[in-house]
């Protein structure tokens, strides 16, 4: 079998894995979860589950991991210029990652679960912290209550986008446009000298 083929076959695996964990979350807490039940759930060996993952924490923990790298990937793929004119290509890409493991995302952000956006917020507020001081080096002291402000509400909005049914939802690409727009009127509001 050629290595292709293998690397598929694993990624199929912690696919249907990653999706029966989330699926799991949404009726029961982590701890109550275990390995027996979630390979019933998803039809696989136990033997595969441990070629991957020691346990149910271990695994959590694994697929926490891989989803804040997919989020910083996108973001270090763009110049950290807040305002710049790839700030909706980037946002729009951040939504399609989101969208692409939205009932993970929702399952992991629930009552029962963990809270991933402490993460992505921290690692995504350095960066636009970084570009504001770069473009606005005299207007600091104000620009980051705004950012802070639009940063808390950008995270409330994706949770909400998260939590509904795809199907009901906004594309990425209308949450990406609605969410630059949101962020450019409170700026423009608060600092008027800002006219991008």
């Amino acid at each position: 079998m050629t290595e292709q083929k293998i690397d598929k076959r694993v990624a199929r695996t912690k696919t249907r894995l990653k999706e029966g964990l989330a699926d799991l979350m949404t009726r029961k807490s982590i701890q109550e979860i275990t390995v027996k039940e979630l390979v019933e759930y998803v039809h696989i060996n136990r033997s595969t589950f441990y070629l991957h993952y020691s346990d149910i924490s271990n695994m959590l923990e694994n697929v926490k991991r891989e989803l804040i790298e997919e989020i910083a990937e996108v973001m270090e793929s763009y110049p950290p210029e807040p305002f710049s004119e790839e700030s909706v290509v980037f946002m729009k890409d951040v939504f399609f990652s989101l969208g692409s493991n939205r009932k993970l995302y929702r399952s992991l952000m629930g009552k029962t679960g963990i809270r991933l956006c402490t993460a992505g917020r921290g690692s995504c507020g350095e960066k636009c912290l970084t570009g504001l001081k770069r473009q606005f080096p005299n207007e600091m002291n104000m620009l980051k209550y705004s950012y802070r402000f639009c940063l808390s509400g950008c995270v409330g909005l994706i949770r909400s986008w998260l939590q509904k049914d795809p199907e009901d939802s906004e594309t990425p690409e209308e949450m990406a446009d609605m969410s630059f727009r949101l962020i450019m009127s409170v700026i423009r509001e608060t600092h008027p000298r800002i006219r991008r």
